[in-house]
């Protein structure tokens, strides 16, 4: 089977790999991260990819994203099926599970999720203004 994967950048390294790995022809499509902050221009972005797998004989098109600030929302499949995860965003995907991120919601209200790829990209002057203080020591849970 032919796939078209459209993928936000945080899952950049990971689904490169099992892009690879699969038996089936993938192309890969990665959009940049900081499109989450931009919700009506993912929207496009999204849409504009979708229309052109139509057109590139794909059987089936496959986003890596959540909802992301509702940028995914209102998608329309035209000629061939889309797949989106059922998931508010990314972190969702992380964990594993929607009930899984809400457990760890509930546990941890106001938390700020970074993924690692996101903190090897970013510089230290963002992640502060995101909320890491600057001596912030930033590990996994």
């Amino acid at each position: 089977m032919k796939f078209k994967i459209v993928a936000c950048g945080v899952f950049e390294p990971y689904i490169e790999i099992l892009a690879r790995e699969s038996p089936n022809e993938i192309d890969l499509k990665v959009l940049d991260a900081g499109l989450h902050a931009r919700p009506n221009d993912l929207r496009l972005m999204l849409q504009s990819e979708i229309d052109q797998a139509s057109r590139g004989g794909y059987d089936a098109v496959i986003l890596l994203y959540g909802l992301c600030g509702r940028g995914a929302a209102n998608l329309v499949a035209r000629d061939i099926p889309v797949v989106i995860p059922r998931a508010h965003d990314c972190i969702t995907l992380y964990l594993g599970s929607r009930a899984r991120y809400q457990a760890h919601f509930t546990a941890h209200p106001g938390t700020y999720y970074y993924t690692a790829d996101y903190v090897e990209r970013s510089d230290s002057n963002r992640l502060v203004a995101l909320g890491a203080s600057a001596d912030s020591n930033l590990q996994a849970e």
